[in-house]
């Protein structure tokens, strides 16, 4: 009976240590060169981009790619200090983003054909989506966790 014990509990370690870490990225830490590369990538499959288009494609994501990761290491020092930015800074920043990305969707304009513009800006809504509906269920389970983590209610 013990050595039953024994192996059930042999076993369940051994199934725990197997699965991947929850909290671990999926994605690695690519370089803003290959951010670019990758993303310039799928715009060429997913909107049959020229040559000329995949090169002013690649430079603008690579230009864009550099930015985020500086804004990234900066977030990350603050966070890493503790420090938390006041409302004046969150509505520069902001502020600061909304006009990164008018910028872009302009120069993306340029770039690409009013078809394929079109297309660009249904999957970029797209994405978005996603990324909401993604957000909403991360929510929903914290909620939960929380939920069941909280005093008893009577």
């Amino acid at each position: 009976m013990k050595s039953l014990v024994y192996i059930t509990i042999l076993l369940f370690s051994i199934s725990t240590l197997a699965q991947k870490p929850m909290n671990k990225k999926m994605n690695p830490d690519f370089t803003p060169e290959q951010h670019a590369e990758l993303q310039s990538k799928q715009l060429t499959l997913a909107l049959d981009l020229t040559e000329k288009q995949q090169k002013e494609v690649k430079a603008l994501q690579l230009e864009r790619a550099k930015e985020n990761k500086v804004n990234r290491e900066l977030r990350q020092t603050r966070r890493d200090k503790g420090e938390r930015p006041s409302q004046d800074e969150l509505y520069a920043l902001r502020t600061k983003n909304l006009d990164a990305q008018v910028a872009h969707q302009e120069s993306m304009k340029k770039i690409l054909t009013d078809d394929q513009y079109e297309e660009w800006k249904e999957l970029k809504k797209e994405r978005m989506q996603r990324m909401e509906k993604r957000k909403h269920s991360k929510k929903m389970h914290h909620n939960k966790t929380n939920q069941s983590k909280g005093s008893k209610r009577f």
